[in-house]
């Protein structure tokens, strides 16, 4: 199944980008041009390689939007209620950082059954600690950052599946 999205990139333009997913080839076609990706999940996001290009992608929810940061490049966004087709599953479940820091303490590995409101990483930032709690109980599917990683605002830490 292929999913289309409209991103807005940081000077206001916008791509459409449709995606099909096999395995870990993704076929995606942006503005018309094909282009064929593998994808590597790592924990400091996907790894994507077409092209004789090598590019480390980050994804993060931040309200309504998800975030896309490709390399060194300003990210693009793309606004939840505005999509067609399914979600993934990146779009559900995961715990952002408020702001710029230091991932201080990861206190759960994969497969660890959390409690609503349990801590789950601290980040440090700006001389304070930021305790990121599960909103839900649930199952922990991904741990993003390890300690001492710096982080983004809206980098997904942990995700969650309920």
């Amino acid at each position: 199944m292929s999913t289309t999205h409209d991103f807005t990139l940081p000077d206001g333009t916008t791509r459409r980008v449709t995606l099909r997913r096999d395995g870990t080839t993704v076929h995606a076609e942006v503005d018309g041009q094909a282009l064929t990706l593998t994808v590597t999940e790592s924990p400091a996001g996907l790894l994507l390689e077409g092209d004789g290009r090598r590019v480390l992608a980050h994804t993060s929810r931040v309200g309504d939007r998800v975030h896309v940061k490709l390399g060194a490049e300003p990210a693009a966004w793309v606004s939840i209620s505005k999509r067609a087709g399914r979600a993934s599953a990146h779009d559900a479940g995961g715990l952002e950082s408020p702001m710029p820091g230091t991932v201080l303490a990861v206190r759960v590995q994969v497969g660890d059954v959390v409690a609503e409101g349990q801590t789950l990483v601290v980040v440090e930032a700006m001389k304070m600690e930021h305790a990121i709690k599960a909103p839900t109980a649930g199952r922990v599917t991904r741990v993003c950052f390890g300690e001492g990683q710096r982080v983004s605002q809206g980098d997904r830490l942990i995700e969650l599946e309920a």
